[in-house]
């Protein structure tokens, strides 16, 4: 059995091969995306046995999002392929931001109409961490009550289930957001955020309020991103572990930082680090998603991570 199961949605991004407008672009690349399946591949290249689940439709953008996960050694046992299209986004960059633009094609996608197989509910059982994103909670009803199921029964096996807020206005209103993402929210064991995300949702006020009010756990950790200035945990009582972020001279493309932070750290906790060495490996493989195009791309393999992080990565 896989030590992770990632639950959730993933598609195909199309990106231009040059900066500018997208209609003026002649050439555009094809990349595998989506949160939970960034956080796969970035577990299976530290070395994390990992087993993915979701749907993809019955066509040549699921044949490449099968074969890529396969590919990198993930479990693709539980992505189902359905008669709806898999979805698609493009990236856009023009401005005056790294950040790109980004335009999605995923109402009734395959991806939204996942739900959940009896095998999900055996392997999450059998696993040491669930994954999953508020994503996954709002592209679709399916999708919703399938990580509501998985997550269920995670808890009753005492399996480590963690949930990235990752925050897209895209796919609702705060207001729904805040609906769908609080129940789910209050189960967790690990929540990851960044500040104007929970901000955002609740208003700007102290952690310990969240635990205080029912909104987290009274055993859940909340680990909050902070980009190049890095990353801290906390528990009921407070800050518990920090880790410094890596800088990065030319950013080349932000999108998959989250999620590769994600599997850094879950990595480094199934490795039996201590909270703020797991941290930092997570800043690590953020950093590296940023440095290089694509969402996972840039991430790094287990014996590559422990180069950098010893700082012996030029061999001269």
């Amino acid at each position: 059995m896989a030590e992770v199961l990632t639950c959730g949605e993933a598609l195909v991004a199309a990106a231009p091969e040059s900066r500018g407008r997208l209609g003026d672009s002649t050439r555009l690349g094809l990349h595998v995306a989506g949160a939970e399946s960034n956080v796969a591949i970035g577990l299976a290249r530290l070395g994390i046995t990992v087993r993915y689940a979701g749907a993809v439709g019955n066509d040549p953008f699921g044949d490449m999002i099968r074969e890529r996960l396969a590919g990198e050694g993930v479990n693709v046992e539980g992505l189902q392929s359905r008669p709806e299209p898999t979805g698609i986004f493009f990236k856009e960059w023009y401005g005056l931001v790294p950040e790109p633009r980004v335009y999605y094609y995923r109402t009734h996608s395959a991806g939204s109409q996942w739900t959940v197989m009896e095998a999900d509910r055996q392997h999450v059982a059998q696993s040491k961490w669930l994954h999953t994103t508020g994503i996954t909670a709002m592209v679709g009803l399916g999708p919703h009550d399938g990580i509501q199921t998985l997550i269920g029964e995670a808890l009753r096996h005492g399996v480590t289930v963690s949930m990235d807020v990752n925050l897209r206005l895209k796919l609702g209103d705060i207001d729904q957001w805040r609906q769908v993402l609080t129940p789910l929210l209050t189960q967790a064991t690990v929540i990851f955020a960044t500040a104007e995300e929970l901000t955002r949702l609740y208003g700007s006020r102290p952690i310990g309020t969240y635990y205080a009010d029912g909104l987290f756990r009274p055993t859940a950790y909340v680990v909050l991103k902070y980009g190049e200035e890095g990353s801290k945990v906390f528990d009921a009582s407070g800050e518990i572990a920090a880790a410094a972020g890596f800088a990065v001279a030319s950013p080349v493309d932000p999108v998959g930082a989250g999620d590769g932070f994600a599997a850094g750290m879950i990595a480094g906790r199934l490795k039996g680090l201590p909270w703020a060495e797991a941290l930092r490996l997570g800043n690590l493989v953020g950093a590296l998603a940023v440095n290089h195009p694509g969402d996972f791309e840039g991430y790094p393999r287990w014996t590559e991570a422990q180069a950098l992080l010893d700082q012996m990565w030029v061999d001269r």
